[in-house]
């Protein structure tokens, strides 16, 4: 989802969800992605912002606050290599599904991918929730919000049920 930009003067929050399975990450409930974060170059003149996620029983929240938030010429750095981490992680545990990279090169070869990068796209979709990642992504996306928050100083609070615990 694309989060729209609000120039508003009384905005000073938004929320989404996530909804797990449908992304292919079934059986966990991810924090803000590193795209989430990366809006909040548009609200940095605010005095505060509140970033809310839902998924599942879990909520998500990120708070800027000026002039303690920081946002700088490295936050686009951090945001993407942290996401290229996430995205490595995600296809290694593919690949362990399928029992290795030499398996899964066949696998892909079979189905047509060696030629076609939408097919090994379908494919990688398809294994995606057989591979289990989505507690895995909660875990990365909670580690990665709070190390977003701790090097930029926001607030991070992450909880299930009915109460925000701070991280």
């Amino acid at each position: 989802m694309n989060i729209p930009v609000s120039t508003h003067g009384n905005n000073f929050g938004n929320v989404h969800a996530h909804p797990s399975a449908s992304i292919g990450h079934a059986g966990g409930h991810s924090a803000h992605s590193m795209q989430d974060l990366g809006k909040f170059v548009d609200t940095q003149t605010r005095p505060y912002f509140f970033q809310f996620v839902a998924s599942g029983p879990w909520i998500y929240a990120v708070v800027q606050v000026n002039p303690v938030s920081v946002w700088n010429h490295t936050v686009r750095g951090f945001l993407g290599g942290r996401q290229g981490d996430e995205e490595g992680q995600m296809f290694d545990a593919v690949v362990d599904y399928v029992g290795g990279e030499t398996a899964w090169l066949e696998l892909t070869a079979k189905a047509g991918g060696a030629k076609d990068p939408d097919v090994r796209t379908k494919l990688y979709g398809e294994y995606k929730p057989k591979a289990k990642i989505g507690p895995l992504m909660q875990t990365l996306s909670i580690q990665n919000c709070a190390a977003f928050a701790q090097k930029y100083h926001y607030f991070f609070f992450a909880g299930e049920g009915r109460e925000l615990d701070h991280r």
